[in-house]
């Protein structure tokens, strides 16, 4: 949640990677948004739209979101250097996000319109 203009900044140096690399490109990019939505029904949860939040809930977001940040900061100081986005990198991003967003779907959590 602390860091969710992280993946902000993916979408931002993805064009600097090399233009055979569209595919990963577009990952990258739907990973980032993906990250970004999840970060959002997760500070929901932790400011009580859910109704109370739980604190152990709460240290499994933290953990899951930390974990997803770092595939993408991984990704991203890559990108920004003009390096190759590996298939390792981008198969850890993916992971990571995808566990987040399991862990929050397990929950009940999902982002609320503010309608």
């Amino acid at each position: 949640m602390k860091k969710i203009l992280l993946p902000m900044m993916a979408l931002s140096f993805i064009g600097l990677t090399a233009c055979s690399e569209k595919i990963a490109e577009q990952a990258v990019y739907t990973g980032g948004n993906t990250l970004v939505v999840a970060e959002q029904a997760a500070a929901q949860y932790a400011a009580g739209d859910f109704g109370t939040p739980k604190k152990d809930v709460l240290e499994n977001i933290e953990k899951y979101d930390n974990a997803a940040n770092d595939a993408v900061s991984k990704v991203v100081t890559d990108a920004k250097a003009g390096n190759a986005l590996t298939s390792t990198e981008q198969e850890a991003a993916s992971t990571a996000i995808t566990a987040f967003t399991t862990y929050l779907a397990s929950q009940g959590i999902s982002v609320k319109s503010s309608n």
